[in-house]
């Protein structure tokens, strides 16, 4: 919302607060009640706190279910993002539970975009991460918070005005004033304390190309080769002879300045076929 906008919204806000206090007598009650209504409406909506007009809102993260043998450390490297134990203060770090983890996962990345945090499950994917993208609970509950501010301060500014009998002195206007100036403060008290500490923007490109290198076979798959060239001949369309010597050559490249999609089907591919793939941003 642009700030002539606000403007526009918190003056005609003003002036309809106004008006209902002055009318207060002399109107009916249901009257007097709904010019209220539509004065605060107004004004909530004029100093409403910026992050809800954001038009794609940082409330998705990441959820690891499979680190596909990486170490968390080398997780958050792919991602680019800080190192663990310098993401989390001492103070805050918790222990890791084993059973918690298997079962549910764990979160890599917090406050990103839908698209960004899409885009990291599909980073994660084509180098045999599974990952899933969740709601980050801690930014809903952030603009909760930051949505009801304006609603519970207004009462409460005009409860404490009418106890002290402030209204007489310094008037609608300055009641407005007094209020948005409390709701102000709030928002600033609220994002301190509802601040997520040690988070980062994931710095990873989804540009690629990407290599994807055939490094291994597994053990029971290594004698009997006819899956593995079957799965070589279909993603590579590679004829019996080539896929045979793909196989004989093997640490090697079999695909080269793939996008991200082409790299995790050959990884999904050949990986079923029993063999070991590295996918490597070029």
């Amino acid at each position: 919302m642009k700030h002539g906008t606000r403007a526009a919204l918190f003056l005609t806000g003003t002036l309809v607060y106004v008006a209902a206090i002055e009318a207060q007598g002399t109107l009916a009650g249901w009257f007097d009640g709904v010019l209220l209504a539509i004065a605060v409406m107004l004004l909530v909506l004029a100093v409403r706190h910026p992050v809800h007009d954001v038009a794609e809102p940082k409330d998705s993260a990441v959820r690891i279910l499979d680190t596909g043998g990486s170490s968390r450390d080398r997780v958050r490297a792919i991602l680019r993002l800080e190192p663990a134990a310098a993401a989390r203060p001492p103070a805050l770090a918790r222990p890791s539970v084993a059973g918690r983890d298997a079962a549910d996962g764990w979160i890599v990345a917090r406050g990103l975009t839908r698209v960004r945090s899409e885009q990291a499950v599909a980073h994660l994917a084509v180098r045999g991460i599974r990952a899933v993208r969740v709601t980050d609970g801690h930014e809903l509950a952030h603009r909760a918070l930051l949505h009801v501010t304006p609603v519970i301060s207004a009462p409460l500014v005009l409860s404490v005005a009418d106890r002290i009998e402030l209204l007489p002195v310094i008037g609608p206007i300055g009641c407005v004033a007094a209020w948005a100036a409390v709701v102000f403060v709030a928002y600033l008290v609220t994002d301190v304390l509802m601040a997520r500490r040690g988070s980062s923007e994931p710095g990873f490109s989804v540009q690629g190309p990407f290599t994807v290198r055939l490094v291994g076979v597994d053990a029971e798959h290594e004698l009997d080769a006819h899956e593995l060239i079957s799965a070589l001949r279909s993603v590579a369309a590679l004829g019996v002879d080539e896929a045979r010597t793909v196989f004989r050559r093997i640490p090697t490249t079999v695909a080269d300045r793939v996008t991200a999609a082409e790299a995790h089907r050959y990884r999904t591919a050949l990986e079923r076929a029993g063999a070991t793939i590295e996918v490597v941003a070029q």
